[in-house]
C-alpha cells in the first residue's frame, strides 16, 4: 500500500511539472501578437498551410476579434501567393490552426518524449 501511494505521489509530481511547462508555453504564446510584423507573417503562413492542407477552394476563417484587421491584411498577401478566397462553404471540415490548438497538438504528440527527457525511466 505504502509503495503504491509513493508511486502515485511521484506520478502526480511529474504530471504537475509537465502541466506547468505547458502553462508557461501558453503564457509565452499569448504575447506573440505584440510583435506585429512577425505576427502577421505567422498568421499568413498559418492560413496558407490550412488552405494547402484542406485543399478546398474556399474556407471559413474564424479568428479573435482583435485579429480581424490583421487577418484582412494577411488575406491579400495570401491571394498574391496564388490562393483564392477564404469564405464559408458547407462548414463540414474544420482545420483549427490557432496557436493554442497547435500547441495542444504538439504537446500531446511530444508528451512521451518530454516525460522521457525530464524523468528518464523513473515512472515515465
Amino acid at each position: 500500500m505504502q509503495l503504491n501511494a509513493s508511486r502515485l505521489k511521484v506520478l502526480q509530481a511529474q504530471d504537475d511539472l509537465v502541466q506547468g511547462m505547458k502553462e508557461a508555453a501558453e503564457k509565452q504564446l499569448a504575447s506573440v501578437n505584440h510583435h506585429h510584423h512577425s505576427y502577421r507573417k505567422l498568421l499568413k503562413d498559418l492560413i496558407v498551410q490550412a488552405l494547402l492542407r484542406l485543399k478546398e477552394p474556399s474556407l471559413l476563417s474564424l479568428c479573435r476579434e482583435s485579429d480581424v484587421d490583421h487577418i484582412c491584411e494577411v488575406l491579400e498577401d495570401a491571394k498574391n501567393e496564388g490562393l483564392d478566397t477564404l469564405a464559408s462553404k458547407d462548414g463540414r471540415i474544420v482545420c483549427e490552426n490557432t496557436l493554442d490548438a497547435r500547441l495542444g497538438v504538439i504537446f500531446k504528440q511530444k508528451l512521451p518524449e518530454i516525460r522521457r527527457r525530464l524523468f528518464g525511466g523513473i515512472g515515465a
